[in-house]
């Protein structure tokens, strides 16, 4: 008797997911979109500065190599006309 009212369960279980196969399929999607989502808000309202931290002091240190080149640079308004050029070219920068 047992196995008969364990059989009237799995059909009338059968019978349920197969009639309501769409909607279980669309509250799973949603539920997973949900979640998905509160995941993706939580990571991105976390402080930068809580998840990164660079240095504990917060000053940075160059090299004297880099410092020197970065002294050599010149402005966009200084115009460097001591830079040879190859045969039967023009500067298109100097005026």
């Amino acid at each position: 008797m047992k196995n008969n009212h364990a059989k009237k369960q799995s059909n009338f279980l059968i019978k349920a997911i197969a009639r309501y196969n769409l909607v279980i399929f669309i509250v799973v999607v949603a539920s997973g979109l949900i979640a998905a989502v509160l995941t993706l808000n939580s990571i991105v309202r976390i402080p930068f500065s809580d998840t990164y931290n660079s240095q504990s002091n917060g000053t940075a240190a160059f090299d004297q190599n880099t410092i020197d080149r970065i002294n050599k640079l010149q402005t966009s308004d200084s115009n460097a006309v001591d830079q040879p050029l190859p045969s039967g070219r023009i500067n298109p920068f100097s005026e």
